[in-house]
């Protein structure tokens, strides 16, 4: 190996490991967004924020903090998840998203 290869390698690792921990960040954002749409579902429906707790974290994965509320006739849900691999190691980088729908039995005006 020479001093030219010794050098160059790392670096190829390191741009490695950051491009698949970006790519695996893209796909956990895709989950955090249909938890949290998910969680806002089950709490409009009207059931318990245990249950809807729990359906976030089966689509998010054990390691997601989820929080929802009932505010102003919406039912709002948060999920955040710590990101993939290296880019958490440098930063404590977090992946959110938060969804809202209105809660059954609001009734809009028509206009």
């Amino acid at each position: 190996m020479t001093a030219e290869t010794a050098i160059v390698f790392p670096a190829i690792v390191l741009m490695l490991a950051v491009v698949l921990a970006g790519g695996a960040a893209a796909t956990i954002q895709v989950r955090c967004e249909e938890a949290a749409g998910a969680a806002a579902r089950v709490v409009a429906r009207g059931e318990s924020e245990a249950t809807a707790v729990h359906e976030a974290r089966s689509i998010a994965g054990d390691s997601a903090e989820v929080s929802v509320e009932i505010r102003d006739g919406r039912a709002e849900a948060e999920v955040i998840v710590p990101a993939p691999g290296i880019l958490a190691d440098w930063g404590g980088l977090e992946l959110s998203a938060t969804a809202a729908t209105i809660t059954e039995g609001v009734v809009l005006d028509e206009q």
